[in-house]
This record gives structure tokens, sequence and C-alpha cells, in this order.
């Protein structure tokens, strides 16, 4: 099937340099003559003004020079207003990975699509041969800023073949991409909040034609209490998980709890679906869903999960970038791994998520 990102992450980093004046940043400095290690200054000069993740293809982007020479330098990452830190590692001409740079923003502020300002530390450890012998000395440079932007809105690794529109999207602006159940074009499904009095409908593209609401047979399994002749109309409000067969003249839609579990090596009963590996259900439309905390160092995986289907065909991830990204009708993802002891925290009104 044809792979479709319909919201891909955005950053545009600005790089303020050091304020002292350094010359020959061509390349590091590493034979020095008798330097000591108390008189070398330690600093680092960017060398990007701007990235931008959506049309990035690189997969290691240079952030700085150095005046000193170490195999690696850790770079950390953190910002005004939160508590949460990242640290990654840039090689010795001050390279990083670009997913390892996207995953420490999103680590430090989350997913949502605020422009926010970072601090970036980088620090190292460098060895100084001095008359009496080498010496190892741990160094920190002064830091510099990166202003962030991480774009709102999850990844469907395939086309979709169903949408929702309605009274809260404008009748048709916008159209709501469901997930495909990964080797079933009829069957979807949507994790989505429902307000009282709303009201919606199903179409199997993004545009109207062969739309379809209560002439379906629905079934209620979440106390939803839906109502209508023709579009479906909402009776409680909340979050709901919802499946929806497009079979021409057995079409279904049914209202279930939005149960999702962590799966897994990181999950607290591994492979199977069990009540222990529930992430929690918020309250609020803009709340988030949490996870049990994570048993292992592991990659880590994630679903809902429906009588008959095998569990991995409903599955999805918060990748590098921060966002909801369901495997949908695609391959195998590229997995992330996470630390035991971390949660990952699910906003399904942005499509974004963090593990912490």
């Amino acid at each position: 099937m044809k792979k479709k990102i319909f919201s891909v992450i955005a950053l545009v980093a600005g790089l303020v340099s050091c304020t002292e004046d350094y010359t020959n940043w061509a390349s590091p400095q590493s034979n020095q003559e008798n330097p000591t290690a108390e008189a070398l200054a330690f600093a680092v000069q960017p060398t990007i003004s701007s990235i931008d993740f959506a049309t990035e293809t690189s997969e290691d982007i240079q952030l700085f020079t150095s005046n000193l020479a170490t195999s690696e330098f850790a770079v950390e990452l953190s910002g005004e207003g939160s508590e949460n830190k990242a640290t990654i590692t840039a090689s010795s001409d001050g390279k990083v990975k670009t997913s390892d740079l996207a995953t420490a923003v999103a680590t430090v502020y989350g997913g949502e699509s605020v422009e926010r300002t970072l601090d970036v530390t980088v620090s190292g450890s460098f060895k100084f041969d001095t008359a009496d012998g080498s010496v190892i000395v741990p160094k920190k440079a002064d830091p510099f800023t990166l202003k962030a932007k991480l774009s709102s809105g999850a990844k469907i690794d395939s086309e979709p073949t169903l949408y929702l529109t309605g009274s809260n999207y404008g009748w048709g602006n916008p159209w709501v991409p469901l997930i495909p159940v990964n080797g079933d074009d009829e069957t979807s499904w949507i994790i989505i909040y429902l307000h009282e009095g709303e009201e919606f409908k199903f179409a199997p593209q993004a545009g109207w034609g062969n739309d379809f609401g209560m002439s379906a047979t629905i079934i209620d399994e979440a106390g939803m209490k839906p109502s209508g002749t023709d579009n479906i109309v909402v009776g409680n409000s909340g979050w709901y998980l919802i499946k929806v067969i497009n079979k021409e003249g057995a079409r279904e839609v049914k209202f279930m709890k939005p149960n999702i579990y962590l799966m897994g090596d990181t999950a607290p009963d591994g492979w199977e679906i069990k009540d222990s590996g529930l992430f929690a259900i918020p309250e609020s439309e803009t709340g988030t869903f949490v996870s049990p905390a994570f048993v292992k160092d592991a990659e880590v995986r994630m679903c809902v999960k429906f009588d008959d289907i095998d569990w991995w065909k409903t599955e999805f991830i918060v990748n590098a970038q921060g966002q909801i990204d369901y495997r949908a009708g695609g391959g195998d993802q590229e997995r992330v791994n996470v630390k035991a002891g971390q949660k990952c925290y699910l906003n399904f009104s942005n499509g974004s998520g963090i593990y912490k």
C-alpha cells in the first residue's frame, strides 16, 4: 500500500554562537604545545542556523565544531518551564543523529505545536599533555540556544480507506482519517473524543459520496447512546474506540471503551493482552492516556485489541519525532527503545506522545 504521512514534524532551529571570539574553527585543535588544563577554555561554535524535519533527509546533522578534540561529546537539551532534560551523543566533529535530536526535543517539551527555546550544553573529557605527563579533564562549554517547533498530528503508515466528518469538523472540513487494520481493507478504527449532541458520519474517501451513519448496524458497548436517523448523534461525551466495517451491504459501527494495551518486553505481562498492561483513560478531551511503568529497557509496543483480530494488526508507537505512529497497513515500524520505570503518555487530541 502507498505510504502516506499525514502530518510530519517540523523543527526550526536557531543557534546562537558563544560570545568569545574564537578562530580556526575549521577543525578541532588536538596538538596543543604544552597546554595546561586550566588555561584552555572549551567552547563550541554552532554550524547550522535552522533545520526542518519535514524536509531533512540526512541521517546525521552537524550541530557545532569545537576548539578542543575528544572522541565524542555529550549534548544536553533543557528548557525554561520544563523539568525534563535529554542528553544525546555527538561525534568528534559535532554531528548528532537526526532522530536523536528530534527525540530529545520531544522529551523536553512533548509533541505540541508550540515554538520553544531550548538551552543546548556540550561537554566532553579532554586529554592534555603537560610537562609531568597526560591528564584527562572534563569540561563544559557555555550553552547556546535552539528554537524548536514540533508540529502536531499523527502518522499513519498506509493510505486510509475510511474517513469521518460531522458537525464538529465543518461537515467536510476536515475529513478525519481512520486507521486501517493491517491486512483488512474493510475494517478501520479510531480513538476519538465525542461531544454530547454532535453529529457525524463516515465515507470511504475524504469527500462526499457513498457516506453512511445510522444506516449501518450500530453496536454500543461503551454507553455512548447513539441516536439519529441518518447522521449518528452522540448521547454521552467521552473517549471512545470506534471500530467500523465498511463492507457493502453489511456495514457495522461499534462503540467500545478506549482500551490501549502495553505489549511485549516492556509490559508487566509480556506478550499477553491483560489488564496489567492497560493505559489509564483521561476524562477531559485534552487529557493524556498513561501507560503502566515499563518493566525493563526494551523496544516499546502497544495496541488496541479486537476479539477477532491479531493485536499486531492494530499496533502503534510514539516515534522519534513525538508522533503517534500507526502501523495500519504498513510493515514493521522503526523501533523505539525505552527505559525501565518510564511511562508512555498519549495525547490523541493532537496526535502526539512522549516517553518519560
